[in-house]
């Protein structure tokens, strides 16, 4: 007789998840029509709304070119199932991650490198996977960094430092970049993860305040010393003429003495005049 979904139906319907219900009735349909095997995957309900995931299989065997009996399994994937969703959130995160993410073995040869990576630096990932990564060579930093650099990666240390970089463009950028050993379960380093953060923006910004302190500081410094030297200029030949104008008050002075009071007074209120 030919198979028949509805001998199935009435378990199918009692536990299938309620939105895998019509995928596995057509699954089972498909068989019905082609008499080949066929696998696919699907979600069942237990008690207390646990859901699993099921790979179920439906094996035709025949007998004389006719099918004798059908040889049903069912196996749960649910922890492959959730490891492997895992896995592919975790790469999604990875791979479009805002900061860039290299990966390396134990020799420092890289063996993963995100899209954001390649877009800071400049570099394809051609270029990137397979090689020691090119930042973190001479021709990039400076020797002292590199050989601090170095000693990390053979200490398995942590690392973590900015240093200022030219893209394949030639353009200067500056990095934050974070080194960090991983280890396995038998706590043996087989890798290390590279992150880095374009921080170019923000050193820029970082060098426009210092440079605007520095303009401020030199401002306030250039206001006092006008404010000083006005108060000279201004108190000078305001002595002058209050010193002057008192004298003319004196009654032993002679007529030539008051003139010349007069013009010492004309002459600092010119010297006022002029400085204001």
């Amino acid at each position: 007789e030919p198979f028949s979904v509805e001998p199935y139906h009435q378990n199918f319907v009692k536990k299938t998840h309620p939105d895998d219900l019509e995928f596995v009735k057509s699954k089972i349909l498909e068989f019905n029509k082609k008499y080949e095997k066929i696998d696919f995957q699907f979600r069942i309900i237990l008690e207390e709304n646990e859901i699993r995931w099921l790979q179920c299989s439906f094996n035709p065997i025949f007998d004389n070119n006719k099918i004798s009996s059908i040889h049903t399994t069912f196996l749960d994937i649910t922890e492959r199932k959730n490891y492997i969703d895992s896995l592919r959130k975790l790469t999604r995160a990875i791979e479009q991650n805002p900061l860039g993410v290299l990966i390396t073995d134990n020799n420092i040869i890289t063996e993963y490198v995100n899209p954001k990576f390649c877009e800071m630096t400049g570099l394809s990932k051609e270029e990137i996977i397979g090689n020691n990564p090119k930042i973190l060579t001479p021709k990039f930093i400076e020797n002292e960094l590199y050989d601090e650099i170095r000693n990390v990666f053979y200490a398995n240390q942590k690392w973590e430092g900015q240093l200022k970089n030219i893209n394949e463009q030639g353009e200067e950028y500056w990095l934050n970049i974070q080194i960090t050993p991983i280890k396995n379960e038998d706590d043996i380093i087989n890798n290390y993860i590279l992150i880095i953060e374009d921080i170019t923006e923000k050193v820029k910004f970082q060098e426009e305040l210092i440079k605007a302190k520095e303009k401020a500081e030199e401002s306030d410094r250039l206001k006092s010393a006008f404010l000083s030297n006005m108060s000279h200029e201004i108190r000078t030949p305001m002595n002058g003429i209050i010193g002057f104008s008192r004298m003319l008050a004196e009654p032993y002075n002679t007529e030539d003495d008051k003139q010349e009071f007069v013009r010492l007074i004309n002459f600092s209120c010119d010297r006022l005049i002029n400085t204001v």
